[in-house]
């Protein structure tokens, strides 16, 4: 089990990638049937995953076979390169449906947009699906943000935004095939 905040960075740290049922399944100390919120330790693993998030050493995203992924910011240069990269992305533009192309667009001209106040698609349920497509496509960068009430919602954001020049630089000076097999690796 996972009992501080240190002990979960540790791990992500080790592991460099980590899928967050990997992740769950440690903090419970084994394997959890149903759904992990009802646990015991639910509440216990939810403050760390925030923890994780909220900390300037490990990202969230959709990675590995379309499943929410820690993964430490060691990689995040590679994680970059390929998410940027544009032949990939416009590979992964294809098919998107309507709703993805306007929400992506306006992540794209706005730099963030919070999915519970995006009303160009006035279906919440297709708002979903929109948010869905763009993370699997890793097409943007989503988190979780804290709003002016102190409610929890999405934030989709820019992978421009999310990285920042530094980032963006030290990803581009990696060739695609290097950045892809990295992550593989890991």
């Amino acid at each position: 089990m996972i009992n501080s905040e240190a002990e979960a960075l540790e791990l992500v740290m080790a592991r460099v990638i980590l899928p967050i049922s990997v992740f769950v399944e440690e903090e419970a100390g084994g394997p959890i049937t149903g759904s992990w919120w009802r646990h015991p330790r639910g509440k216990q693993i939810y403050a760390l995953l925030t923890a994780l998030e909220e900390s300037d050493q490990v990202g969230l995203v959709k990675l590995l076979n379309g499943k929410l992924t820690l993964i430490h910011r060691s990689l995040w240069p590679q994680l970059v390169r390929v998410a940027m990269d544009p032949a990939r992305r416009r590979d992964a533009k294809r098919g998107l449906i309507l709703a993805a192309r306007k929400l992506l667009a306006d992540v794209e001209d706005d730099d963030e947009v919070r999915i519970a106040q995006w009303n160009r698609v006035p279906d919440p349920e297709e708002r979903k699906r929109a948010c869905e497509e763009l993370e699997a496509r890793l097409l943007v960068y989503t988190a979780g943000v804290y709003t002016e009430k102190g409610r929890h919602a999405t934030g989709l954001r820019s992978w421009r935004t999310w990285a920042g020049r530094d980032l963006i630089r030290a990803g581009k000076a990696i060739p695609f095939d290097q950045a892809l097999k990295a992550l593989a690796l890991a």
